[in-house]
This record gives structure tokens, C-alpha cells and sequence, in this order.
């Protein structure tokens, strides 16, 4: 983190405020704070501005803490769009947006000269992956889910397989593996693999019988 927004944090006056940046593949870029007010800070070289509503996607309803669980699942982060329109919520939920980068800051921001207080801490960098849509009598909100790069980790039918394709790709005219097909791994996440069981085998010649040690 930051020195000047670590040793910002515990002092009072400051207003503490989350950033979501959504760059949707189709072109428009969502830049949104929690609550009301406007925030500008660099974002990969640039200075970008965050604002409490954008005219066409509305505001940030809710944004969920980054979560990660060990070994069996990678990190994700969500966060929830209240769009003023059935036209922006259609675009949200277009299937051709997933993939979109999604970055969220938490900083803090004085009041007094209006200015954010040193870099804010970047908690997330992934992916769009699905948007689930809920309309009720007087709002409608678009929950969007996020992924990281470390999903593909878990996707056991890729990068894993050993199969004569992918062999000839590396080695032309090799045709070793044309009779294997979706040989796969296990791929540990945040953990190490188990030990493997080892076997070893004696034999004592005792009365014709051959004894065995596990």
C-alpha cells in the first residue's frame, strides 16, 4: 500500500471510497464511486476521473471484498450496476461483454481541499465473466461477476490434455500420443499437491511363499 494512504488511514476528516473501472468491450468505459462526489487519480499512466453516477449505466449499487478460498477456487470480485434504463442494462448483460477488464480501488479523499490522499490501493484487476439481472416494481440492478486470470487454472480440459495434436504441434511427424486422448491433470491451487502413496515390494523366499511389504 501506499505510505501516504497507510498513514492516512487511521486519521479522522477523511472519507474512505471505492472505485470500479469497467472497460466493456463494446467501447464505453464505466468509471464509478461508491455513494456521491467525484474522485480523480491516475489509472496506468492516466489521470481518470470517478463520479457517484454515470448517465448511461446509472451508479454503483454495492462492490463485495475480493474473495479467494484456498485450493479449490480462484479469486473473484463483484460488484452491483443500478442502470437507469433497459437499453444500458441490455448492454451490460450482452454476452459479448464478457471478458471486459474490471479494476476497483479503495482510497481516501479530503473533503477540505478536495484532493484523494496519496495512490489508491488497486484491489482487483480480472474480468467480466457473468451479469445477473434482477428487475423489480421500482429499480433494476445488474450483479456483475468477476473473474481472475487464475480461473483458466482450473479449466482441466485445457492445457492439461496430452494428445497428438498438441504433440505434433511441438514435434512434426510424431505420432506417440495419436492413441491417447484427454489425458488430464490435477492442478492444485494455493496448495501443494498431495504426496503420492508409495509401494515398495520385498519377496522372502520362506517355505516357497513370497511375502509382500506395503
Amino acid at each position: 500500500m501506499d505510505s501516504v494512504l497507510l498513514s492516512a488511514s487511521t486519521a479522522p476528516h477523511l472519507r474512505a471510497f471505492v472505485a470500479v473501472r469497467i472497460e466493456l468491450l463494446s467501447g464505453p468505459i464505466i468509471n464509478l464511486i461508491d455513494g456521491s462526489g467525484v474522485v480523480t487519480f491516475p489509472v496506468n499512466g492516466s489521470s481518470v476521473t470517478f463520479t457517484g453516477y454515470d448517465n448511461t449505466f446509472g451508479s454503483l449499487g454495492a462492490a463485495n471484498s475480493v474473495a479467494e478460498r484456498v485450493a479449490d477456487e480462484a479469486p473473484r470480485f463483484s460488484c452491483t450496476l443500478m442502470p437507469p434504463s433497459e437499453q444500458a442494462l441490455g448492454t451490460l448483460n450482452d454476452p459479448l461483454q464478457q471478458g471486459s477488464k474490471v479494476y476497483a480501488w479503495w482510497g481516501l479523499y479530503n473533503d477540505d481541499t478536495g484532493t484523494v490522499i496519496g495512490v489508491p490501493e488497486l484491489l482487483w484487476n480480472g474480468k467480466l465473466d457473468t451479469v445477473k439481472v434482477s428487475i423489480s416494481a421500482n429499480a433494476m440492478t445488474a450483479e456483475i461477476d468477476t473473474t481472475s486470470a487464475f480461473d483458466r487454472l482450473f479449466t482441466a480440459e485445457e492445457g492439461q490434455r496430452l494428445n497428438g495434436e498438441w504433440h505434433r504441434s511441438i514435434w512434426p511427424n510424431e505420432t506417440g500420443l495419436d492413441y491417447t486422448y484427454d489425458a488430464t491433470t490435477d492442478v492444485y491451487w494455493g496448495m501443494e499437491a498431495p504426496a503420492k502413496a508409495a509401494v515398495s515390494y520385498a519377496s522372502v523366499q520362506s517355505g516357497g511363499a513370497m511375502n509382500q511389504y506395503r
